[in-house]
């Protein structure tokens, strides 16, 4: 018998201005110049200033919950939002939160 289901996710900035703290969180101490983290930071423009994970992630859950409840197992769906290489070194586990 299982207690919950618990989806791990690498996260993202949801808003143009989290996109550069995200970047120097995620490569804190990895010493990657400023100019690099201002070219990849620009690579979210084509997202409008987020990145499209955050939304991945609700719609799987979206996804899982409506399976689950049409089979009528009854499970909290949590999701976990990690920085850092996940499974190899979480740095902090941003949020959590039932679905």
């Amino acid at each position: 018998m299982y207690d919950a289901i618990l989806i791990v996710g690498f996260g993202g900035p949801e808003a143009p201005e989290d996109v550069l703290p995200f970047l120097e969180n995620v490569t804190r101490g990895r010493n990657v110049p400023r100019g690099r983290l201002l070219e990849v930071a620009a690579h979210y423009d084509h997202f409008g200033g987020r990145s499209p994970i955050n939304d991945q992630c609700r719609e799987l859950i979206a996804a899982l919950r409506r399976e689950l409840d049409e089979r009528s197992i009854h499970l909290p769906v949590y999701w976990a939002i990690a920085t850092g290489i996940p499974f190899l070194r979480m740095r902090c586990v941003k949020c959590a939160l039932t679905v």
